[in-house]
C-alpha cells in the first residue's frame, strides 16, 4: 500500500495544492502509474485501438473530479482530482530548476514540491522516461480536433497530447476539503 500523499502549498492564486507525488508513486521521487486520458487504471498497452476517450467526442468535458474518469479521484479519494488547464498554468509560472532527473518547483511562498522525468507511453513502450516530464490535466483539447488531445504538462510547458498515450499524474487538492 503506498502512503498517502501530503498537501503541498506552494502559494498559488485561488490556494491550488498539489499533491507531493504522483498517482501510485511510493515517494514524491517515482514516477507511479501511468494512465491513458480519461482512464483510471494502469494497463500494459496504451494504444489507439484500446484508448476510452481517444476520437470519441463524447468525452468534450473537464473531466476533473470525476470518479469514473480522473485517475486521480478514483484512486486517491475525492480529495483529489487532476489538475485543470489553469492550475497546470499557475505551476508553470512558478520557479523550475533541473535536478537531473526532474525538476525542483518553487512556489511564490518558497515552498516547493519535485516533479520526476517520467516519459510517456505509446503501446507498451516507454519513451523519455529519464529525460522529460510529462504529465496529464483534466482538460480536453481545444483545438478543431479536440477529440483526440487533452491537457499536458510536458517538461515547463502546457500543450495538448494524444490522449491514448500512457502518462503519469500529479493531482490537486479538491479544495472542498479541509486539510
Amino acid at each position: 500500500m503506498n502512503e498517502a500523499p501530503k498537501v503541498v502549498d506552494l502559494g498559488l492564486p485561488n490556494k491550488i495544492l498539489w499533491a507531493d507525488r504522483n498517482i501510485g508513486a511510493n515517494a514524491p521521487g517515482d514516477a507511479g502509474d501511468y494512465f491513458a486520458w480519461g482512464e483510471i487504471q494502469p494497463k500494459a498497452i496504451y494504444s489507439e485501438e484500446n484508448s476510452l476517450t481517444y476520437r470519441n467526442i463524447e468525452f468534450d468535458f473537464d473531466i476533473s473530479g470525476n470518479a469514473q474518469y480522473d485517475a486521480a479521484t478514483a484512486n486517491w479519494g475525492d480529495e483529489w482530482r487532476m489538475p485543470t488547464r489553469y492550475e497546470i498554468n499557475a505551476l508553470l509560472d512558478c520557479i523550475w530548476e533541473w535536478q537531473g532527473n526532474g525538476y525542483k518547483i518553487i512556489g511564490p511562498n518558497g515552498n516547493s514540491l519535485f516533479l520526476p522525468t517520467t516519459g510517456s507511453y505509446d503501446n507498451d513502450t516507454i519513451y523519455l522516461a529519464s529525460e522529460e516530464c510529462d504529465y496529464w490535466g483534466s482538460t480536453p483539447g481545444f483545438s478543431d480536433r479536440g477529440f483526440f488531445y487533452a491537457e499536458r504538462m510536458y517538461a515547463k510547458r502546457s500543450c495538448e497530447g494524444y490522449r491514448w498515450a500512457g502518462r503519469t499524474i500529479r493531482a490537486v487538492f479538491n479544495r472542498n476539503f479541509e486539510i
